[in-house]
C-alpha cells in the first residue's frame, strides 16, 4: 500500500536525521517501530499480537544491542517493561475479573524496553494511557452510549505506537 510505503520512508528518513552519527542506534529503533507499526494492523483488525512476529524483531534487537555495549541498558529497559506493566496487566485482571489490558502490549512495551532503556518505555507506556483516554473519552463524548463503549476493547498498541514516535522525535 502506498501510504504504508510513505509512512515508513518519512519516519525512516527521519530515524537517518537524528541518529546519524550511531548507526547500530538507528537499526535498533527502525526495527522496534516496523515491529510496533506491523503489531498496529494485527491489534486493530484481529486484536491479537502475535508472538513469533515479535520474536523476529526481537532477536536483531538484542544482536545490535550487544554489539553496541547497550546491552545492560537494554535488559534494563526490558525488565521495567516488564515488571511494571505486568503488574498492570494483574491488578487490572485482579479488578475487574476480565483482561483489560492485554498480554501483547506488555510484548510491545518490552520489545520498547530492549530497544531503549527503563525510562523511556515508562514514559510510552504513560504517554500511551494519555493519549488512549483522550481518544476514548472523545469517542464516548461523540457516540454516547456507554453500555456499548464499555464493553469494546481497546487495540492499545496503535497508541504504543504514536507515544514511541512522539518520544522518540520529542
Amino acid at each position: 500500500n502506498l501510504i504504508h510505503l510513505i509512512i515508513i520512508s518519512i519516519t525512516n528518513f527521519y530515524f537517518i536525521i537524528i541518529f546519524s552519527t550511531n548507526t547500530i542506534l538507528y537499526f535498533i529503533n527502525l526495527l522496534c517501530f516496523l515491529c510496533l507499526y506491523i503489531c498496529s494492523f494485527t491489534d486493530i483488525f484481529i486484536k491479537y499480537i502475535f508472538l513469533n512476529i515479535v520474536i523476529v524483531f526481537f532477536i536483531p534487537i538484542i544482536i545490535l544491542n550487544f554489539f553496541a555495549n547497550y546491552f545492560e541498558i537494554s535488559i534494563l529497559g526490558f525488565l521495567s517493561g516488564i515488571i511494571f506493566y505486568g503488574l498492570i496487566y494483574g491488578v487490572s485482571k485482579i479488578v475487574y475479573g476480565k483482561e483489560s489490558f492485554g498480554i501483547g502490549d506488555i510484548y510491545m512495551l518490552s520489545l520498547i524496553g530492549i530497544s531503549s532503556d527503563w525510562y523511556t518505555v515508562l514514559y510510552i507506556g504513560l504517554l500511551t494511557f494519555v493519549i488512549a483516554g483522550i481518544f476514548y473519552f472523545t469517542k464516548f463524548l461523540i457516540i454516547g452510549d456507554l453500555k456499548s463503549f464499555k464493553e469494546q476493547e481497546i487495540p492499545l498498541v496503535p497508541f504504543i505506537l504514536c507515544s514511541y514516535l512522539i518520544i522518540i522525535y520529542f
